[in-house]
């Protein structure tokens, strides 16, 4: 596992998620997401890291990112 699945995965718990199948599913899946279940599996436990577009929807669905207001 790496430093930042680790953080992710407390994340995810933070929010409410025990597992992350539940996360997945609660979060819209793919469509929002922007990866498959199997591929965020491997992203939480260390496998590999996220693109740009996976990295957003994961901190948009966390409520980690706000846009800046103008």
């Amino acid at each position: 596992m790496t430093e930042f699945s680790r953080r992710l995965q407390r994340c995810r718990q933070a929010a409410g998620y025990a597992t992350l199948g539940e996360f997945y599913r609660s979060a819209g899946g793919r469509p929002i997401l922007r990866c498959t279940l199997a591929q965020y599996r491997n992203i939480e436990r260390g496998r590999c890291t996220p693109k740009a577009k996976v990295m957003y929807g994961l901190l948009t669905v966390l409520d980690l990112w706000k846009e800046p207001e103008k």
